[in-house]
């Protein structure tokens, strides 16, 4: 149909189809129209392109927008997991040095203990100890401890040996 002529029109329909296809074609009013709903249908089918780029554009914004917020979640998931390991480390450090003081304490207390155990059975100038206490509390304490009362390490320190090497300083 399209490359129809006169020629090769060859019944009388396609004969008469072709007449009436060459008066359109000939008629400026049928060609106007035509080119007017042409440009008509380019140009929606433009603003269809461009509307479809600006939806895309900005469900890709949105879309990155939320992928960006999921990985800031994750990121910061992962630091505060961190800090949390971190401060239960640290925590646990503490508890360890707390329990460590603790236990140095009372090894001062045992050490103060056994000395001033120790200073009742020496004169009352013979250690550093002695000298920083008042008199009074040395007189108090002047009897020796019984045997078997001080702890393992009182018990050395009150040995004759001990209190020879201290007397000889």
């Amino acid at each position: 149909m399209e490359h129809t002529t006169e020629e090769n029109a060859i019944t009388d329909n396609l004969h008469s189809i072709h007449q009436m296809v060459n008066l359109v074609k000939q008629d400026e009013e049928v060609s106007l129209q035509y080119m007017k709903i042409f440009e008509r249908e380019e140009m929606l089918i433009q603003q269809g392109i461009e509307q479809g780029i600006e939806q895309g554009i900005q469900q890709g914004i949105q879309q990155g927008i939320e992928q960006g917020i999921q990985q800031g979640r994750k990121v910061e998931q992962a630091n505060t997991e961190l800090e949390r390991q971190r401060a239960e480390k640290e925590k646990a450090r503490a508890d360890q040095l707390e329990k460590e003081l603790q236990h140095l304490k009372e090894k001062l207390k045992e050490s103060r203990f056994c000395e001033i155990l120790f200073c009742s059975t020496l004169s009352v100038s013979d250690t550093p100890l002695q000298r920083a206490l008042p008199l009074s509390s040395l007189q108090s304490h002047r009897q020796p401890a019984p045997p078997g009362i001080l702890p393992s390490s009182c018990q050395q320190r009150n040995s004759a040996e001990y209190r020879s090497a201290v007397s000889a300083k």
